[in-house]
């Protein structure tokens, strides 16, 4: 569909060109798109005619001509104007053709014979339709950024309705509204109302910025072909097939075929509260136990489902579309921690990842291996499990359930090989310092590894800027995802000091070709891939794939922030109760988690879910872990029901 932009361009074009020339004949070929009392009144007051100047109001093109008559054209969905030479040939569509007195003509075609053309004489265009609705122009140097608010206030349907709204704006269509939305950062989901002034502040100068580049790319482009729409500069009409140039994450599209919406989830974020509807529990209690397992999203769900539909229906096992969902997975995963998916595996669980790393590793007796003493069982046991390599594994304190690295430095000695470390402790919340802990294994050339199972899709971290050479983390808690899925991820040089103590199937190149599948003299994966032992649970990942899509549409940065900032009033609360507040109350130091000690506090949690508040006790504390569609009303309800415990006891 012509809009603003391309016919401001033809305008130009045709202002230069034909103003001043002379009509000398009309003729009219498809005669339903010439709206007039009759084709003969028509030509009879448009030839002998001269054309003075070529103007445009929204997606109206004006031919002004001599005596006030005013050829006015409506294009709708797939009506051109072109200028070309009387001779060349008519394409089947022309519905109109001008001959001008230099041997040209103005042609008007039209491939679905959805446009009109109208004839205004005396300036008077109180019988068009739609002309007289219209809004002010949205290139009109007119239109101040007062005046576009004032414009936008009136309506309240979504925004991108809004922006297509002719009432309320003149000219913009569905591809530009598209635009300018990208460039705002706003999605076309949101409604109106829900837009703060900073918001609308943003979408005008976007508006501004969008029309500007847009026109200066069509004039390059156009040249005399100005029947020819020029579109292939856009950053995400039409480009429903490709990945957004800003983020990386594909593009999203809906609607149908004919009108299109494209955007970005991860670059134009819904607001936080619409997230509510995928998570159907936010209708029967409050869930503030992220820690322990979260519920999974609708989206998560119907990716499973479909999985076992498709099963079931068709019996057919679609090696292609699982090992392809498999690669989106790691791909996906890998985007959420800044990482290279050629060093990231896929796992059953945290567990299973820290083990490929502790039989893999070459660690001989007389080596020792350095961990938390509180640290979750997933941490530990994969190391004492190398006791009966003769390798040592040394517990070190972790005092109101921090792990320092200074305690780290006084148990590391020459025979130190590796270091294993919760990025966020399961009991405190605490964040560790794992730049700094990062710093003083390399140092003393050794690894580290990161148990990141309370870390990921709760926290902003990237384990190559980090230094972090092992980070393992399953799916359940944080990122969503069905129990069974995990990943483990690897820098370089971590990768390549893997030997595998498994391989199977799918750890050799070429695994997916089922033809080949008896050439045992292949190699093992050149990638992280050569750590996946067989057939993994394709339904899980689905799930997980569409989970972490989420996460990234969400944002982790967004994400993170909050998390911090739900849980700001309960730590201003429990500190003026007096609450013991486990981990660190320093924002650096904090994760998703606040942990505040209790004596009874398996009896409180039991309590409180009574009340239709659910959290967990660990290791003689409350542990409160919301994620980011919680509302800030669901900790004051929390917070309330905290003091009516205090107040009455157990019941």
């Amino acid at each position: 569909m012509p809009e603003l932009v391309d016919l401001e361009a033809v305008r130009e074009v045709l202002d230069i060109e034909v103003a001043g020339r002379g009509i000398e004949h009309v003729s009219i070929t498809h005669p339903i798109a010439v709206r007039c009392r009759s084709h003969q009144f028509f030509r009879e007051h448009v030839e002998g005619r001269r054309i003075e100047a070529v103007g445009r109001r929204g997606k109206f093109l004006f031919i002004s001509l001599d005596d006030r008559t005013v050829i006015v054209i409506n294009p709708m969905l797939a009506g051109r104007v072109q200028l070309c030479a009387k001779t060349a040939r008519p394409r089947k569509s022309t519905c109109l053709q001008l001959t001008l007195d230099d041997g040209r003509e103005v042609r008007y075609f039209d491939e679905r014979q959805m446009g009109k053309i109208y004839l205004a004489l005396d300036g008077d265009f109180s019988d068009i339709p739609q002309l007289n609705d219209l809004g002010p122009d949205a290139l009109s140097p007119d239109l101040t950024k007062e005046g576009f608010i004032a414009r936008m206030k009136r309506f309240r349907a979504p925004i991108k309705s809004v922006l297509t709204n002719q009432r309320c704006l003149a000219g913009i269509g569905n591809a530009y509204a598209d635009e300018i939305l990208f460039e705002a950062g706003i999605s076309p989901l949101r409604r109106r109302a829900s837009l703060s002034p900073e918001d609308l502040d943003r979408l005008y100068e976007a508006m501004l910025r969008v029309f500007r580049t847009a026109l200066e790319e069509v004039r390059r482009r156009l040249g005399r072909d100005i029947h020819i729409e020029h579109r292939e500069f856009m950053k995400v009409h039409r480009r429903d097939a490709t990945t957004c140039q800003r983020c990386g994450n594909r593009l999203t599209v809906i609607g149908g075929r004919s009108r299109p919406t494209v955007f970005c989830r991860r670059c134009q974020p819904r607001s936080l509260a619409s997230y509510r509807s995928e998570f159907p529990i936010t209708e029967r209690c409050i869930y503030l136990n992220h820690a322990s397992t979260s519920p999974l999203p609708k989206r998560s769900l119907e990716a499973i489902n479909a999985f076992f539909s498709s099963r079931q229906e068709s019996g057919e096992q679609r090696d292609d579309q699982h090992f392809n969902a498999l690669r989106e997975t790691r791909s996906l995963l890998a985007r959420l921690i800044e990482g290279d998916h050629r060093r990231l595996a896929l796992t059953f669980n945290t567990s299973t990842g820290l083990n490929i790393v502790a039989q893999g590793l070459d660690l001989r007796g007389g080596d020792n291996v350095v961990v938390g003493e509180r640290e979750f069982p997933a941490n530990v046991y994969p190391w004492l499990h190398l006791r009966r390599k003769g390798v040592e594994v040394r517990l070190v304190p972790m005092p109101g359930g921090r792990l320092e690295v200074d305690t780290i430095r006084e148990a590391i000695d020459r025979r130190t090989r590796i270091v294993a470390a919760s990025l966020v402790q399961f009991s405190s919340g605490y964040r560790l310092d794992v730049a700094a802990l990062a710093g003083l294994c390399h140092d003393q050339d050794i690894w580290l590894a990161i148990d990141g199972m309370q870390a990921g899709g709760a926290i902003a971290f990237e384990p190559d800027r980090e230094g972090i050479d092992f980070f393992a983390c399953a799916g359940a808690k944080w990122l969503m995802s069905p129990q069974g899925t995990a990943f483990l991820y690897c820098s370089a040089a971590g990768l390549a000091a893997i030997e595998p103590a498994y391989i199977g199937w799918l750890s050799v190149a070429g695994s997916e070709d089922f033809e080949h599948l008896l050439d045992f003299t292949r190699p093992l994966h050149d990638d992280a891939r050569r750590l996946e032992v067989g057939s993994l649970p394709y339904h899980d990942f689905y799930g997980m794939r569409a989970s972490v899509d989420l996460l990234l549409e969400v944002g982790i940065e967004r994400i993170e922030e909050a998390r911090l900032s739900l849980t700001d009033p309960l730590i201003a609360y429990l500190e003026r109760r007096g609450f013991g507040i486990r981990g660190s109350t320093e924002r650096a130091r904090r994760s998703g988690i606040v942990a505040f000690e209790q004596t009874d506090a398996p009896d409180l949690a039991r309590r409180l879910a009574r009340r239709g508040i659910y959290l967990s006790a660990r290791e003689g504390a409350i542990r409160v872990a919301p994620h980011f569609y919680n509302t800030p009303v669901e900790i004051e309800h929390l917070i309330a029901a905290l003091d009516e415990e205090a107040r009455d006891g157990p019941s």
